[in-house]
């Protein structure tokens, strides 16, 4: 087992204290400690919690590192900041609300089992008001073609820093999907190894991405347009990812943008009854209130 080999960024944003301690401290007590934990706050111009966060750190004694960035830049910004300073082998990102399992890092650093491997991930808990269930269990024989659909294991992955870095790190570009493009882009130069252990506890925030629709929208335009090329290598999957947003806009109100996906959706492959199904499964989701986009 090596130790003393991961780098670990944490990104704030107008969290309080206390949930953000929950996160540092579920990363110092891992049962493998990692080489460093480097907190990025991305509200420095709350000068009031900037000093509460700064005051948080030193009770650490040196094994927290606080860096900030100049203005409110998004997560992905922050994200990057740390990662050109990390230092370790591997490399870990974990959001202020949620928290590790004591064991992540023993588990995933036990998957790099070879030196191909650039991504190790598992299972985690979803915590939404004290109920828990298990998501992201996924082993797929291709992950390029399963994230150009869907991205199971975007949270809570362990990868090889040096590949991070050599791809770019996080687009900040997108306004959404930027884990799922992260980890596209890392399934074209390194094998992903799945471990089912579940290593993570994600808690459902009020206020998510996941839920705001403009941002989804605004995202699959990008990203789509950026793996065309990809997209064009698996046309199938191409129609599935625009019924779908077919289905969810349709569920959302935005019935203009829903119809030029299901156009798009149709020249992909026209033979297919969920050019029916999708568009109908969406407008019963309109019907019955029930959330468009959800994780």
């Amino acid at each position: 087992m090596e130790n003393q080999t991961v780098s670990v960024i944490i990104t704030t944003y107008k969290r309080p204290v206390s949930i953000l301690k929950r996160a540092i401290d579920s990363v110092i007590e891992q049962t493998v400690a990692p080489l460093e934990i480097l907190l990025v706050n991305d509200a420095p111009e709350d000068e009031l919690l900037s000093k509460e966060i700064k005051d948080l750190v030193e009770t650490y004694q040196s094994k927290v590192t606080y860096f900030d960035t100049e203005k409110n830049s998004g997560a992905c910004f922050a994200r990057n900041l740390g990662l050109s300073h990390a230092k370790g082998k591997y490399i870990g990102f974990l959001d202020d609300d949620d928290e590790w399992m004591r064991n992540k890092l023993e588990v995933q650093l036990s998957g790099f089992n070879k030196d191909t491997i650039g991504l190790v991930y598992t299972p985690y808990y979803r915590e939404n008001h004290g109920k828990c269930a298990i998501w992201g269990k996924a082993k797929p024989k291709n992950y390029t073609e399963l994230l150009l659909k869907d991205n199971p294991l975007a949270l809570f992955p362990l990868m090889r820093t040096d590949l991070v870095k050599a791809i770019g790190g996080f687009d900040t570009m997108l306004p959404s999907s930027q884990d799922k493009d992260l980890n596209l882009r890392l399934s074209l130069i390194s094998e992903f190894n799945y471990i089912d252990t579940p290593t993570a506890i994600y808690h459902v925030s009020d206020v998510s991405i996941s839920t705001n629709l403009e941002k989804k929208k605004n995202g699959l335009i990008l990203f789509v347009k950026k793996h065309q090329n990809l997209y064009n290598l698996y046309p199938n999957i191409y129609h599935d990812v625009m019924l779908k947003a077919t289905n969810n806009m349709i569920a959302a109100g935005d019935y203009s943008f829903a119809y030029q996906c299901w156009k798009n959706g149709i020249k992909a492959n026209w033979l297919s009854i969920n050019n029916i199904i999708e568009p109908v499964k969406g407008m019963i989701k309109k019907i019955i209130g029930r959330s468009s986009y959800h994780k």
